[in-house]
């Protein structure tokens, strides 16, 4: 699931959230309680591995 980054133009309040695709923008400043929080356009998170199964040797440069 994406992470998306949301400010408050009202507060200046930042807040990341973690969201499906498809789940719907949020609104509501969970600060001032008003409706003027906007998604914000970032670089992005990259990658992260999280579970079994992933190694950082995995994937390690390789000698011959």
């Amino acid at each position: 699931m994406p992470i998306y980054e949301y400010k408050c133009t009202t507060c200046g309040h930042q807040t990341e959230l973690l969201q499906t695709m498809k789940a719907k923008k949020r609104y509501d400043c969970p600060k001032c309680k008003k409706k003027t929080l906007n998604r914000v356009i970032s670089g992005g998170q990259g990658f992260k591995f999280v579970g079994t199964g992933f190694y950082m040797t995995d994937y390690g440069k390789k000698t011959l």
